[in-house]
């Protein structure tokens, strides 16, 4: 169903339909293969299809989109968790993100790999259950209490909020904030984007918090310039804002590195905006 030739840079790959003689034993006439390597280096194969009983036989053992087409009727692809409407335009990234998922891996949004390291660096993947500690530690700590009153929740919200983190499964997923962590795992804090009402600027508007230890090293400001490309390819974000208090000297910093500019400013707020045009 697609007909890529060759592995792209971000290693997902064509492989036969069911039917060939290069085909996966057991697997329906009506899926075609497409093999993912995770960042890991382990190989899976995500299987694509427009036949809603070959997607639920599917998937008890492989991850598997399902091809609505543009005037589906969703009522005969219950049970099936990945779903988009045109397989020549299926995103790259929501193959990865089904493959991730589905071997339980929290999918990577954006990550830096230090050239002249084997350690270092930075990582933006989905938030899970296993960042709770993290979380908790985050919203208890006076200086985030101050900038971010209104996050504060109990440990039971925040573990329901994190669970469900990994179950949003359209293509067209919206932003979100995400946990921010070393390449080996060590939990920094979260960035992301959250959607604003603001009454003069209504849009996304970029949000971060660091643990203390992290804290002046520049690793927001990197995470969130890491970001932008995503933001515009796979969200298709024309522009962001960031909101903060004048006396927070780190999203002052964070905006001015970013090269967003002040669009307003009042005794209790300051607002800017970033354009996403031309090469980021």
């Amino acid at each position: 169903m697609l007909n890529r030739s060759e592995r792209g840079d971000d290693g997902v790959k064509p492989r036969a339909c069911a039917g060939d003689s290069r085909a996966a034993v057991g697997v329906p006439r009506q899926a075609c293969g497409r093999v993912v390597k995770i960042p890991a280096g382990r190989e899976i194969t995500v299987y694509i299809t427009s036949d809603p009983d070959a997607a639920r036989a599917l998937q008890p053992a492989a991850p598997v989109i399902g091809i609505t087409g543009s005037e589906a009727d969703y009522s005969v692809w219950t049970g099936v968790k990945y779903l988009a409407e045109n397989a020549e335009e299926l995103p790259e990234w929501y193959i990865r993100v089904a493959a991730e998922r589905f071997l339980g891996c929290p999918s990577v949004i954006a990550e830096h790999v230090p050239e002249e390291e084997a350690s270092g660096g930075w990582r933006v993947r989905e938030s899970t259950v296993a960042d709770l500690d993290g979380f908790m530690a985050l919203y208890r700590d006076p200086d985030v209490q101050r900038f971010l009153p209104g996050a504060a929740r109990g440990r039971s919200d925040w573990k329901r909020y994190l669970a469900a983190c990994g179950e949003r499964a359209s293509n067209t997923d919206l932003p979100d904030i995400w946990t921010l962590e070393s390449r080996d795992g060590i939990f920094y804090g979260r960035i992301g984007l959250e959607w604003t009402d603001d009454e003069r600027f209504p849009g996304w508007y970029l949000g971060f918090a660091l643990l203390p230890a992290f804290r002046g090293r520049g690793l927001c400001a990197a995470a969130a310039r890491g970001l932008l490309p995503v933001l515009k390819e796979r969200y298709g974000l024309e522009q962001i804002y960031l909101k903060c208090r004048p006396e927070n000297a780190a999203s002052r910093h964070c905006a001015g590195r970013l090269g967003m500019k002040p669009v307003w400013a009042e005794a209790e707020k300051l607002v800017f905006l970033l354009k996403l045009s031309g090469d980021l």
